[in-house]
C-alpha cells in the first residue's frame, strides 16, 4: 500500500470504531446518552484531525494494529487534558489573586504583596518605599503613625529580579507583626510551619525554610540584609555564612539560580539583637 492508502485505510478504521461507539451510544437511555456526550464529541475530533494528518507508513500500521485506535489517542488527550486543567485552574487562582491584591494596590501603591504563615498570627501587607526605606517602620497600611509599623521591603530588593528578598518586621510584645518568626528557635516550631507564603501583584509564591538563627548586631559583621542582588560567589557566601548560624539542619538544598526569602525581626537575647529566617522559593 502507498502512505496515502495506508493513511486512508487508518482513517476509515477509526471511523468504524467511532460509527461503533455511536450505535452503542444509540442503545442507552437520553440519560445516559448525554454523559457520554463530551467524549463522542472529543472522539470526533480525533477523526477531524486525522482527516489532516499525513502520517508516516508506521505510525499508520501501528494505528490499524490497535483494536481501538480512537480510544488509545483518546487516553492520552485525557492525560493531557487533565494538565490542562491543573493549568487552567493555576490560571483562575492566580487571576482572582491578582485582583484581590489589585484592590490593595489601589488604596496605596507602596503595597507590593502579602506575606503568610499559616498557624501564626503573621498574615500581613508588605510594603516597599525605596526612597524612604523605613517608613513603614512606623506607620500603618493607612500611612498612619504605628508603632507596629507593616512588614517592608528593603530598599535593595527588587520584587522579581532580586534573588534575595529581605523583608522587615516588628517583634510586638503582644505577639503581633513578626514575633512568631522567633519561633523557629525551636526545631519542632519549624517542623510544623515549614513553608512560608509570599505572594505579589505578579504572582504567588511559596516557599521552604532553609535556615534560622540569631544575629547580634553589635558583634557580627555578616551583613545578611545586604545581599539582595548577588552573583554566583556572593551566592555561595551569603549562603555559608546562614548554614554557620543555623540553628538546626533544615537539610533544604539551595544552590545559585534559587530565589530567597529572608524574613528579620528584632530578638532580645542581644542588645540589638535580630532574629533571621533564610527561606527558598519552591512554588
Amino acid at each position: 500500500m502507498t502512505p496515502e492508502e495506508l493513511n486512508t485505510a487508518s482513517y476509515h478504521k477509526m471511523e468504524a470504531e467511532q460509527d461503533s461507539y455511536r450505535d452503542w451510544l444509540l442503545t442507552l437511555p437520553p440519560d445516559e446518552i448525554l454523559q457520554h456526550a463530551y467524549e463522542y464529541a472529543v472522539r470526533q475530533d480525533i477523526l477531524f484531525a486525522m482527516e489532516d494528518l499525513e502520517l508516516q507508513p508506521e505510525q499508520c500500521q501501528a494505528l490499524m494494529k490497535s483494536p481501538c485506535p480512537v480510544a488509545d489517542v483518546l487516553r492520552d488527550f485525557e492525560k493531557l487534558e487533565l494538565g490542562y486543567m491543573e493549568t487552567l485552574r493555576d490560571c483562575i487562582e492566580g487571576r482572582a489573586d491578582k485582583l484581590k491584591y489589585g484592590a490593595l494596590f489601589e488604596q496605596n501603591n507602596d503595597f507590593v504583596g502579602w506575606i503568610s504563615i499559616d498557624e501564626t498570627s503573621i498574615h500581613y501587607p508588605v510594603m516597599q518605599t525605596p526612597d524612604n526605606p523605613d517608613y513603614y517602620l512606623k506607620h500603618g497600611f493607612d500611612k498612619a503613625y504605628s508603632n507596629y509599623g507593616v512588614p517592608y521591603i528593603d530598599e535593595g530588593c527588587a520584587p522579581g529580579l532580586s534573588n534575595n528578598i529581605v523583608i522587615y518586621g516588628h517583634h510586638m510584645n503582644d505577639g503581633t507583626m513578626f514575633a512568631d518568626l522567633c519561633g523557629y528557635a525551636d526545631r519542632g516550631f519549624y517542623e510544623g510551619h515549614k513553608t512560608i507564603r509570599f505572594d505579589t501583584l505578579s504572582g504567588s509564591g511559596e516557599y521552604e525554610v532553609v535556615a534560622a538563627f540569631r544575629f547580634n548586631t553589635n558583634r557580627d559583621t555578616f551583613r545578611y540584609n545586604e545581599y539582595t542582588n548577588m552573583d554566583e560567589a556572593e551566592f555561595a557566601e551569603f549562603l555559608e555564612n546562614v548554614r554557620a548560624r543555623a540553628l538546626y539542619d533544615t537539610d533544604m538544598e539551595v544552590e545559585y539560580g534559587d530565589t530567597l526569602l529572608t524574613l528579620s525581626t528584632c530578638e532580645y537575647t542581644y542588645k540589638n539583637g535580630r532574629f533571621v529566617v533564610v527561606a527558598k522559593k519552591v512554588g
